[in-house]
């Protein structure tokens, strides 16, 4: 009587404590499913929250988001970049501290995580396979193993995933790949206690509200008439809009028009490997009637301005915001190309005693080259269309 009254006490305690310990081993992929929502729900909606990826163990990324501020730290160049809404528009700093407005770099760093586990565990749970396999095991609340099994071109796959919560929250997510004979190991370790401070920046020049005068010409060819044999004509086409840059008696001009869907479509299917593609894609739109033309050349610095700096250096030009972008050197000429609120210059150049294009070099050995004259190339296409 008393040896059955232990044995049953042992099994009682048995009972409870693995009921107590709340460990739960699942196979049914539905319930899996569930089981994983809810043990990284909490993660896709904490603020502020900081992801640190590492790929084989090495780290590549520190993501933070911290309401609607983003700081992207890339640890493989060191680079830092910031994204953040302001008055419901989405703005990204560069890493030279240059702000410009776009949506897609604070998009896909805000939806870093959710991409991160529909990447390693979610997007697994929704195939619907009788060749695969799935196993779950939840521990405590504070510890979820998944594993999902199946084939592909006759390798073994294993998708295996570990999350792992301190004070109820995931601290860590370890994942690896298994396909044949490659493994492949991320982790991903999470913080909740980092804040975004926006660095200083600087806003761009736009050009926006700028005066729309006559066009001096009524076609587009006959801006393409006007072109030297050397010249091409400067145009783009942006959403059906077709927008071409000239210059005419010293002023500068942006042409537009909207394109036909036909025009659209022909340009499309241009092969721009041709030898004769600049003479189809004209052909294109010479005919082609100019709807709004816009003068931007009060926006530019005057040639009387542009000729202060003759004599001067590439690094005097640097000083005051410019930043070089290529360069053209042979027998005949020596030119630095340049830019500066996204307008391009081109500057003729004397290059210092000794120089030899022939040799590797950097921007830099283009500091003291001598300035023989300067003058307005083109906008950068990230200035279009200006309004």
């Amino acid at each position: 009587m008393k040896k059955c009254f232990i044995v049953a006490l042992i099994l009682l305690l048995v009972t409870t404590m693995t009921a107590c310990s709340g460990n739960k081993a699942v196979t049914d992929r539905q319930e899996i499913k569930q089981m994983t929502e809810e043990f990284y729900k909490d993660l896709l909606t904490a603020d502020p929250i900081t992801m640190s990826s590492y790929s084989n163990g090495e780290l590549m990324t520190v993501v933070t988001k911290d309401q609607d501020k983003l700081h992207v730290h890339n640890e493989y160049d060191g680079s830092d970049v910031y994204s953040f809404i302001l008055d419901g528009k989405r703005y990204t700093i560069a890493t030279d501290g240059t702000l410009f407005e776009e949506e897609s770099t604070y998009d896909f760093y805000a939806d870093s995580i959710q991409m991160m586990l529909q990447m390693n565990i979610t997007s697994y749970l929704d195939v619907e396979d009788d060749a695969i396999t799935y196993s779950a095991t939840r521990k405590d609340d504070n510890e979820l193993e998944l594993t999902v099994k199946g084939k592909e071109s006759d390798n073994e796959v294993t998708v295996y995933s570990k999350g792992t919560k301190e004070n109820g929250k995931v601290s860590v997510i370890e994942c690896e790949i298994k396909a044949g004979e490659s493994d492949y190991k991320s982790e991903y370790r999470f913080a909740y206690d980092q804040y975004v401070e926006i660095p200083e920046y600087t806003v761009p020049k736009s050009y926006d509200n700028l005066p729309h005068v006559e066009s001096p010409y009524k076609t587009y060819g006959e801006i393409i008439d006007t072109l030297k044999e050397d010249e091409m004509l400067f145009y783009t086409i942006m959403d059906h809009q077709l927008i071409a840059i000239d210059e005419k008696d010293g002023r500068h001009y942006q042409f537009s028009s909207v394109l036909d869907q036909d025009t659209v479509d022909a340009f499309n299917a241009l092969d721009f490997s041709a030898e004769d593609y600049d003479a189809q894609a004209y052909g294109l739109i010479r005919d082609v009637e100019i709807e709004d033309c816009i003068d931007f050349t009060d926006e530019l610095p005057s040639a009387e301005e542009l000729s202060l700096y003759e004599g001067k250096t590439i690094k005097d030009l640097l000083d005051e915001g410019y930043e070089v972008m290529g360069y053209s050197f042979s027998e005949e000429h020596a030119y630095v190309f340049v830019e500066k609120d996204m307008m391009d210059y081109k500057v003729s150049v004397e290059p210092t005693e000794g120089f030899n294009s022939d040799d590797e070099f950097d921007y830099d050995a283009f500091d003291n080259f001598t300035i023989k004259e300067i003058v307005f190339d083109n906008p950068e296409y990230s200035a279009l269309p200006m309004k």
